[in-house]
């Protein structure tokens, strides 16, 4: 029960990053923390997904989408074609401006590390 507990504090810590970086940040680096984030949990650099998925998710336009993935792309830190992305350099991505991915994962990592080394 307590690590549910746990998961479910990182869950709503994560869900209001989101909120707030939903409303403050532009499309880029909400993008670069997507993609980090899917990254995470597909535990590969190579994945398929749409960017009408992605749009849906973070709430614009699919054109908002295309622009911040060719910019992510002109910088050589994703390749993507049709549904294929790859994330080249997941350094540089965790350091684009004003991304939030390393908050999130910080507070995962801080709360859930005690569970974590149990698994492992």
């Amino acid at each position: 029960m307590a690590i549910l507990k746990k998961y479910l504090y990182v869950t709503l810590v994560q869900l209001s990053q989101t909120a707030g970086c939903t409303r403050f940040h532009l499309v880029e680096a909400r993008l670069a923390r997507w993609l980090l984030m899917i990254r995470d949990r597909a535990e590969s650099n190579k994945f398929r997904i749409t960017q009408e998925f992605l749009a849906y998710m973070l709430d614009v336009r699919r054109v908002g989408i295309t622009r911040a993935a060719t910019a992510l792309h002109q910088r050589q830190l994703i390749n993507y074609h049709r549904e294929n992305i790859i994330i080249l350099d997941p350094g540089g991505l965790e350091a684009s401006p004003r991304s939030c991915y390393q908050i999130d994962k910080q507070i995962y990592e801080r709360v859930m590390r005690s569970f974590i080394k149990k698994v492992v």
